[in-house]
Formats: structure tokens, C-alpha cells, sequence
């Protein structure tokens, strides 16, 4: 593996011994605190404390999925301008007409950028309501029921890379997007396809968001794999009739990503492009049983090329 890095590990790394999380847990908190200017400086070592608070372990020059997140995370491809444009939801739905056609867009209903346009807008009876330059908010509403006004305004305020330490959402205009149910909440499934060089790796399933909620990972074929990264249940999730129409949509949305997740929607005939997420679970991801991130990672980057290993540290 060139520029000193090493290939996927045999075995994983011994998690740090306490205190050692715990202090990068404190310092972090302390350093968040001090009037310290954002920049490249500043978001790596908050990122670098809070991967040691998390995953329990330094993040090094290996092979391994966190730790390949991180180089992205806390380089300069995380603030490259198409990073940046899909990152925001209203402008990742240019980039997914562009790429695939507007037809796999979810519908937006509104934009609303100030607390006086919130406070004048209509919701409509059924939508979903999150905010445009964050992630892993939002708010189902379902049949008119009352709505929490001042949370949606206070999503105006949130500066998500405070939180994840994602310098690609910290330009992003703070706004509230509008979107209407596309299917019934009982039969959509979410296809989460993990991709690298633009080619589709493994495939996240997830159905029940608001329900029963369950996860299982595959790979391109239609294999389940042997262990989740969620806390969540483990439902039974037949092979999609236009799983190949996925795979195509989902590898040309990532022919431009080193590494990228497109999350798909259907409901067994229709397909609509939810995200496109540069960094999942911002490099935090945990995995059961927890050798399972080195099968992971080997699904994910052992087809990968010296050429493009070369590009990749190139940029970043």
C-alpha cells in the first residue's frame, strides 16, 4: 500500500484503555468551548478526539472503513464543491437531475429560510419536514397533527458541523425543506449502496424508519452479510425486482465520489433518490459483532486499484 499506509488489518486493534476515550471525550468538550476559529486545524483534532472517544481506538494509516472515513473527513475532499453541493438537500436534487433525471427527485414543496416564513407557511396535512443542511433530523407528519413550531425554527440556528466536525455542511445556507409522503410509510424500503470508485460494494436495507425499525446489510448480489451496524431489528427483506436498476442508478450518481453512499427509496415499482452522504455516521460507524468492520472494509476497498489508492491520497 503506497505513502506509508498499511492494508486491511488481520485482526482489529485493541480498543485504548479507560481513561484514555474518556479524556478525549472531556477534551473535546473542553476545546469546543474555547474561542478557537473554525478551520482545517480546528476540525482535525476535534474530529481525531471524538473518533477516539467513539470507536475507542486512534484512527491510523490503515485499511479500515472508519479510518478511510476519516482521511476524507478531515481532508479537502469533504470541502470540494460537489461534496459540498450534495450535501445540502435542495441543491443534491440539481446534481441528481443532472446525473440520472429529475423523475427520481423526491418533489420539493417548500424552502423556508427565516422564522417569519416558517411562521406563514401552510404545512400541508402529510409531509416530512427537516432541515436542508443538516442530517438525521426531521419530522414526520402524518395526518395534520400539531407540529413543533419552535424546533423546526430552532433547525435555522443548528450548525450540524459543530456536531459531526463535517466541514462540508459548515458553508451551507440554513434552511427548512418541504417534502411531500412519496409512499406509504408502511411499504417503502430505504437502499443505502455504499460505493467506491464509482461502483456499488454493499447495500444497506432499512425498512420500518418510523415503525419497526430494521436493518440488514447485503452485498451487490443479494447476499446478507453476517452483521449490522445499528441498533435496530433484523427484518426480512426480499430481493428487489429492479435491484439492478438500482445498482446502475446509484453507480452513476457516485461516477465523480472516491468513496460515496446514494440512499434509494422504493416501494417495489417506483425509485426516488433520497441523500447522497459523503461521510456516513461521520466516520463514527460501529459495527456487531466488531470484527465485522474488517469484512466490511474488504467488501468495500479490496478491488480497489494502486492508481486510484494514488489519487485518493493525492486528494486528500
Amino acid at each position: 500500500m503506497p505513502r506509508s499506509w498499511s492494508g486491511i488489518p488481520a485482526r482489529m486493534p485493541r480498543p485504548l484503555p479507560p481513561p484514555i476515550p474518556e479524556l478525549a471525550f472531556l477534551w473535546r468538550g473542553v476545546l469546543k468551548q474555547v474561542a478557537w476559529p473554525s478551520s482545517e486545524r480546528r476540525d482535525f483534532v476535534l474530529s481525531f478526539l471524538l473518533h477516539v472517544s467513539v470507536l475507542r481506538r486512534l484512527p491510523c494509516k490503515r485499511i479500515l472503513y472508519n479510518d478511510v472515513l476519516f482521511r476524507i473527513k478531515t481532508g479537502p475532499l469533504i470541502t470540494s464543491p460537489l461534496a459540498v453541493l450534495v450535501s445540502d438537500k435542495e441543491f443534491a436534487k440539481n446534481y441528481i437531475a443532472d446525473i440520472v433525471g429529475g423523475e427520481f427527485n423526491v418533489p420539493t414543496l417548500a424552502i423556508l429560510t427565516t422564522p417569519d416564513e416558517i411562521d406563514a407557511y401552510e404545512f400541508p396535512e402529510r409531509c416530512i419536514i427537516k432541515p436542508a443542511h443538516a442530517s438525521g433530523e426531521f419530522i414526520p407528519r402524518r395526518s395534520g397533527e400539531a407540529l413543533d413550531i419552535k424546533r423546526i425554527k430552532a433547525w435555522l440556528k443548528l450548525d450540524f458541523s459543530e456536531q459531526s466536525h463535517e466541514a462540508n455542511y459548515r458553508s451551507l445556507a440554513h434552511k427548512i425543506i418541504v417534502e411531500p409522503w412519496t409512499f406509504d410509510e408502511q411499504g417503502i424500503t430505504e437502499f443505502k449502496f455504499y460505493c467506491v470508485e464509482g461502483k456499488a460494494r454493499a447495500i444497506n436495507a432499512v425498512s420500518g424508519r418510523f415503525t419497526d425499525y430494521s436493518v440488514v446489510y447485503f452485498d451487490t448480489e443479494w447476499n446478507e452479510l453476517p452483521y449490522t451496524g445499528y441498533e435496530a431489528g433484523h427484518g426480512k427483506f426480499e430481493k428487489p425486482q429492479h435491484l439492478a436498476e438500482m445498482i446502475s442508478l446509484a453507480e452513476r450518481l457516485a461516477k465523480d465520489f472516491f468513496f460515496i453512499r446514494i440512499d434509494l427509496y422504493s416501494d417495489g415499482t417506483t425509485i426516488k433518490c433520497g441523500e447522497i452522504t459523503n461521510c456516513p455516521g461521520a466516520g463514527l460507524n460501529t459495527f456487531k459483532p466488531r470484527d465485522a468492520e474488517r469484512v466490511h472494509s474488504h467488501l468495500l476497498f479490496s478491488k480497489v486499484s494502486e492508481d486510484a489508492w494514488d489519487r485518493f491520497f493525492d486528494e486528500t
